[in-house]
């Protein structure tokens, strides 16, 4: 496991761009759907790697559930 003071960590603004979002769906992401996001002010908004791909995996996961 890796350390979580030394992870690489995404910017909200990152975050925004690669998935080619705005701040409300980046918002809505975060409190509908648990994007696991480190605050550290209003704007400074980060993203563990780790979290994002394990949120991805389980967002994956629950939406082939609904398919079946």
């Amino acid at each position: 496991m890796m350390n979580t003071k030394t992870e690489e960590r995404l910017s909200k603004k990152d975050i925004m761009e690669l998935y080619q979002i705005n701040r409300k769906t980046f918002e809505t992401w975060v409190v509908k759907y648990k994007l696991p996001i480190i605050v550290i002010s209003d704007k400074r908004k980060f993203v563990r790697i780790s979290d994002l791909k394990d949120w991805e995996n389980g967002r994956i996961e629950r939406s082939k559930e609904v398919d079946r």
